[in-house]
């Protein structure tokens, strides 16, 4: 039991990443950093700079760029925008996270939420509360970290919105995470199976992973080891599709 909750708020500490824009899932195509500092229009840098970020964490597991942060954060401040200054604190979040900075990052999760909350944007406020839930699990405080991804899920965009699945995936995702981690495996396996079918539909090697992954942890607690292992073998032909190394290394640690 003790190896399966450190594998709960290990993974739950690594994979909570905050991430962009609302209209961004993560496809787009490699975007140069060298460029962005050329674009003069600071709403357009802005968009750019989100969707550079977003290749980096989401697609190969690039490390984030403190300066790229930092400016996102001057660009909001410079448009008077609350909104675009939720999501530049979100960023900022999760390169302190990265770093191990956990009280800073916690400090601008609070920072981003009445913000987000401003403008009721959704999208946002799941998104700081899931990373709020990723950093208390990794702090070991399992209460806090359980109120957190329940409030995730109670903030999810409309159904309609185009940043809805997206959401959604992470909110099954981490309830897998946690009915695993209690021994809850009916509820885990539901979780995990329906976060897998969300993943596909936004057609994401990284939740794919994930969340295949979850389907094998669930069945080798069941005692269902050749279900257990198809499953692995699921993930890992999915970890070939990665074209970084860093993802690949998470992926085979995994």
């Amino acid at each position: 039991m003790k190896k399966l909750i450190t594998l709960f708020f290990l993974v739950a500490g690594m994979l909570l990443i905050a991430f962009g824009t609302t209209n961004a899932q993560s496809n787009y195509s490699v975007i140069a950093k060298a460029p962005l500092a050329n674009i003069k229009n600071p709403l357009e840098r802005f968009t750019a700079t989100i969707k550079f970020l977003e290749n980096a964490d989401t697609g190969e597991g690039d490390a984030i760029d403190s300066a790229l942060c930092i400016d996102l954060q001057k660009m909001a401040t410079q448009l008077k925008n609350d909104s675009l200054l939720a999501i530049s604190y979100n960023w900022i979040y999760a390169y302190f996270n990265a770093k191990g900075r956990t009280n800073e990052a916690i400090e601008y999760l609070y920072k981003a939420l009445p913000l987000a909350e401003k403008y009721n944007d959704k999208r946002r406020i799941s998104s700081i509360y899931f990373d709020l839930a990723g950093t208390y699990a990794g702090l070991g405080k399992k209460t806090e970290a359980i109120d957190f991804l329940k409030k995730g899920g109670e903030n999810l965009p409309d159904k309609t919105s185009p940043m809805y699945d997206y959401m959604l995936v992470q909110y099954q995702r981490y309830m897998a995470f946690m009915f695993l981690a209690n021994k809850q495996l009916d509820s885990a396996l539901y979780y995990a199976q329906i976060s897998n079918q969300t993943a596909e539909r936004l057609n994401n090697n990284l939740y794919k992973f994930q969340t295949l992954r979850i389907l094998a942890g669930a069945y080798e607690e069941k005692k269902e080891p050749e279900i257990a292992n198809v499953y692995r073998q699921k993930a890992m032909a999915v970890a070939q599709l990665f074209k970084g190394n860093l993802r690949k290394f998470e992926a085979y640690n995994a």
